[in-house]
């Protein structure tokens, strides 16, 4: 048998064993005691019709709705995966991890009903869920891509070596934007087609639930609508076909590697623009800013950009 081949079957063994050893490490989370309530609300969520809804946005983005990542509630663990976080998408293990006592408490102290708020959480790690994730290997290090954004080591990555910086993550608020829209829209299309509450109702939710729970989310949210309306606006491209591309781009894994577009910030705004949008914090001081800055300058080089990509065109 030649090297190449005994070689490239040795990486394939090697992968199947790296991901058994992840799917043993979630299934551990996954077998950890259910919180009863938490499971009573869970089944009171119709995942067939979630789901749907995600394979629909995604068809109508020109993905293969069939193929994206929609978790099932069997992949919900009633324990916190990291200290300190209510909900969150482990990527690596695909799973989506509930810390029971904590979220109850959170919400309880907010005057916000759990079976909402809880809805709510599972809409918005299901988007990341169904964002595409993608691991790059360089080096003795490695890349990682969930929709916008990156993780990696910062002195081996080349991410990090364009944006000039020590991060280990990177995009994350733009990323957060562009998955709470894409969340709330799916969470209200939901409510359209089920018998879970009225829709004035979940709007009146959804609005208090920004402003006590994800005041950060809608922050993020806020800036990506003015980077839509911008970019809508100077085109006479209708906002939804913009916003389509966005949403295309958390199942694609976009990256804002490329080059080309790097020089285009730089040249619309400012040399350092890409990579203080790659770290901007979540501090509403820092994100409103950065709002104003996009508002405020011009935005035709990258507009002449994406329109030869042909991104807005895709059906």
């Amino acid at each position: 048998m030649p090297e190449f081949i005994r070689e490239d079957k040795r990486n394939k063994n090697r992968e199947l064993d790296q991901q058994a050893a992840l799917e043993s490490r979630a299934q551990k989370f996954l077998e950890y005691p259910k919180d009863p309530e938490l499971l009573g609300l869970l089944e009171k969520i119709d995942f067939n019709l979630l789901g749907n809804i995600f394979r629909e946005v995604g068809r109508s983005c020109g993905i293969n709705g069939d193929k994206i990542n929609f978790l099932n509630p069997e992949r919900i663990a009633h324990i916190s995966i990291n200290a300190g976080t209510l909900a969150e998408l482990a990527s690596e293990l695909n799973i989506i991890a509930v810390d029971p006592r904590e979220f109850k408490k959170y919400m309880e102290e907010r005057g916000l009903p759990i079976d909402l708020a809880l809805l709510a959480i599972v809409v918005h790690e299901e988007a990341h869920a169904v964002s595409r994730r993608v691991c790059e290997e360089f080096g003795s290090g490695k890349e990682v891509r969930v929709g916008y954004e990156h993780s990696m080591r910062p002195d081996e990555m080349r991410m990090a070596e364009l944006l000039g910086g020590k991060a280990k993550t990177v995009f994350e608020v733009f990323n957060e934007g562009v998955t709470e829209k894409f969340a709330e829209e799916v969470f209200l299309e939901y409510i359209r087609r089920s018998s879970y509450i009225n829709i004035n109702d979940a709007e009146v939710f959804l609005k208090n639930y920004r402003q006590n729970a994800s005041n950060n989310l809608s922050l993020a949210k806020a800036l990506v609508d003015t980077l839509i309306q911008r970019i809508g606006r100077e085109t006479e491209i209708n906002q939804k076909l913009v916003w389509q591309s966005l949403v295309r781009g958390l199942f694609e894994a976009e990256s804002f590697i490329d080059e080309e577009l790097r020089v285009l910030f730089a040249e619309m705004f400012s040399p350092d623009f890409l990579r203080r949008l790659s770290r901007l914090p979540q501090d509403k001081k820092e994100m409103k800013r950065m709002e104003g800055e996009i508002k405020g300058k011009s935005i035709r080089a990258l507009i002449t950009y994406l329109s030869r990509k042909s991104r807005w065109n895709r059906k």
